[in-house]
């Protein structure tokens, strides 16, 4: 045989013995290449972010006052009635909202900061147990009552909103958590202080709405994976509280965007703060507990239901409309059955002491 020939003949014995080979050795350890192939086509879990905007009323949510808010709006789904728990206070309505449990079965009632956390099982360890990551960011230090140790990878309770958000936003990332928390302070503190719906009031409602805006760019801008965003709040506000069993203080705005959610949408069901948590692990792909009060909202991607109002959703009169902490003493407010639905935040009511429901 020629030189050339015989060296043609040597490489193609050279190649053909290394496919030989490369084949034997797929094919003693078939698990091994099943198992590369099944990780390699893995998707990331989606990712949600649960943003609670402190006594945020919906009708305060305008293009003009709030247009990164109004953006979500328009680009996702909301409830055209959500309605907060019963008593109409900040961390109760927290506790139903991140437990999925009514006042009545979490047994929160108290509006102050407590020592060590709430015994029930939050959203964030129902996560956790599904191998989910998850982060806890609040400007209020009472809430830190509802992040156990061990849940939530990260929990910071300590700073006012901006400097909140400045650490939270390191970690929408590829690699951050798959549920993130995030309570906003205000605009709850200056409705307290101006009223709601005042300049005043408005003016802090715009300052949040930037934040969002902030949070938002960087979903947008981060897009390894299916992300939804949902946004609502604790309770509204009238006057210069939030404690009655009236629509202005009970109102909440309750928002989802994200992937298979429909632009513009309006979710005709009566929506209640304790159905947040089961909604938020439906969207993650976590099987929802028996046995909470609330339940998933899968109706954000078919939108069936039946228009409501919000007057005939409200609870009758005579079921506690207020918890109040007054220096040295605790009332628990009353609607009377014989007034009309008060005018202002005392009217119609009266104060005896607090009893368990």
């Amino acid at each position: 045989m020629h030189e050339s020939g015989r060296r043609a003949l040597a490489l193609w014995c050279v190649l053909l013995g290394g496919a030989v080979a490369l084949d034997t050795t797929a094919a003693a350890n078939p698990a091994a290449i099943a198992k590369r192939s099944a990780c390699e086509a893995r998707p990331a879990p989606p990712r949600v972010i649960l943003i609670s905007v402190d006594g945020l009323r919906p009708d305060a949510i305008t293009q003009q006052t709030a247009p990164n808010i109004a953006a979500l709006q328009a680009a996702g789904v909301r409830a055209a009635t959500a309605l907060n728990d019963l008593p109409s206070a900040t961390l109760p309505n927290h506790a139903s909202m991140l437990t999925g449990l009514t006042a009545e079965l979490h047994g929160l009632l108290l509006n102050v900061d407590l020592p060590g956390t709430i015994p029930q099982t939050t959203l964030f360890e129902y996560a956790a147990a599904a191998g989910l990551r998850t982060a806890f960011f609040a400007s209020k230090t009472k809430l830190a009552f509802l992040a156990k140790p061990g849940a939530s990878e990260v929990v910071e309770t300590e700073h006012e909103p901006q400097a909140t958000v400045e650490l939270l936003l390191p970690e929408i990332c590829p690699e951050g958590p798959d549920l993130i928390f995030l309570h906003l302070a205000e605009p709850d503190s200056t409705g307290h202080r101006e009223g709601w719906m005042s300049p005043a009031y408005l003016a802090a409602v715009a300052e949040m709405d930037a934040l969002i805006g902030r949070i938002v760019a960087a979903l947008d801008g981060e897009t390894s994976r299916d992300t939804y965003i949902l946004l609502t709040a604790d309770h509204g506000g009238e006057g210069l509280n939030h404690f009655l069993n009236i629509p202005e203080d009970r109102r909440i705005p309750w928002i989802v965007r994200g992937p298979r959610v429909p632009a513009g949408a309006v979710l005709n069901e009566v929506v209640s703060t304790v159905d947040t948590t089961a909604t938020v692990l439906w969207l993650l792909g976590v099987d929802v507990p028996k046995g909470l009060s609330g339940r998933a909202r899968t109706a954000i991607r078919d939108q069936t239901g039946a228009a409501v109002d919000v007057q005939s959703v409200m609870p009758p009169v005579g079921l506690p409309c207020v918890i109040l902490m007054v220096p040295g003493l605790l009332l628990a407010m009353r609607v009377r059955p014989d007034r009309p639905r008060p005018g202002g935040p005392a009217a119609g009511c009266t104060a005896e002491p607090a009893t368990a429901p």
